[in-house]
């Protein structure tokens, strides 16, 4: 896997098991104001090879801080 694109400030990866399934992973990632959507892309094309394989299953879901989704919410 490449190196993160230098507006990734944080990335912290959790795992947990899943019984039968497997383990799962969890990648909080925090990048500079302005730089999620080309986080997602960039991101997106280092993890592609892993979901090469029929066992493995990828997902991306944006979170945000309690006081943005204040903000959205109006």
């Amino acid at each position: 896997m490449g190196k993160p694109p230098s507006y990734v400030k944080k990335w912290l990866t959790f795992q947990t098991g899943e019984g039968k399934k497997g383990i799962k992973h969890y990648n909080i990632i925090y990048t500079e104001k302005g730089h999620g959507d080309d986080a997602v892309v960039e991101i997106s094309k280092m993890f592609r090879p892993f979901l090469d394989h029929e066992s493995v299953e990828g997902k991306f879901e944006v979170l945000v801080s309690a006081r943005d989704a204040l903000k959205i919410l109006g």
